[in-house]
């Protein structure tokens, strides 16, 4: 054998690497976003809208369950007519248990105001659907109809709230602040603002002024019939 020919040895293989186990999703919110998931790309619209339905009506009824989401429905086509409007593509509704409903832009806004205009357009459609509940229940006596509004009126005031990522948000774009500002608020400024609902005179504030507006409403349409 030549002394300067290098000498290969193969080794016979080792045992396969171990992968890391795998950790099942845990949690009511993990079940719930799967389902989501699912809802989005074979359902839609309304098999979410549906599920959402059954999610509420297990902790509220059926008849709150249906009449809240059926207000975030209008909330949403606000934004859908109002991005039809302007020109703006965007997906349908999709609705998500405690989180909501939205929509995705599939191409961005012209300008500021354009964005500010599609967004404020929710909550005044939201608004208009909550004093449409005040005229059933003038009819019918049927004083459930008039807390689901108070309490639609509430979300959608509480919408506005120039904080990501609500609707007033948009304003925040159109007056041009620093982009640092909005990064901040859109990683911080939601849960200070939970935190300020619950332990602050804040949320007693929006509560007393969602029903202010309901008592002011139901008497005007008191008056209209």
């Amino acid at each position: 054998m030549d002394p300067q020919q290098p000498v290969f040895t193969v080794e016979p293989p080792g045992p396969p690497p171990r992968r890391p186990a795998s950790r099942p999703a845990g949690g009511f919110f993990g079940v719930l976003t799967a389902v989501v998931l699912l809802l989005m790309k074979f359902g839609g619209t309304f098999l979410s809208m549906f599920f959402m339905i059954w999610v509420y009506s297990l902790m509220f009824g059926w008849k709150f369950a249906a009449s809240i989401v059926l207000l975030i429905f209008v909330h949403e086509m606000g934004h859908v007519l109002a991005a039809f409007a302007l020109g703006i593509p965007v997906s349908a509704p999709i609705f998500i248990p405690f989180l909501g409903a939205s929509i995705v832009m599939r191409q961005n806004p012209r300008d500021a105001l354009t964005e500010a205009i599609m967004a404020y357009a929710g909550p005044l459609a939201g608004c208009v659907g909550s004093w449409a509940c005040l005229w059933p229940a003038q009819q019918t006596s049927q004083l459930w109809l008039v807390e689901v509004g108070a309490i639609s009126f509430g979300l959608n005031l509480f919408n506005l709230i120039p904080v990501p990522p609500l609707d007033g948000s948009k304003v925040l774009i159109a007056l041009r602040i620093p982009g640092f500002i909005y990064m901040e608020l859109a990683r911080f400024g939601f849960v200070l603002l939970l935190l300020a609902y619950q332990f602050t005179p804040l949320g007693s504030w929006m509560n007393n002024t969602s029903l202010r507006i309901t008592y002011e409403m139901f008497q005007l349409t008191r008056a209209l019939l």
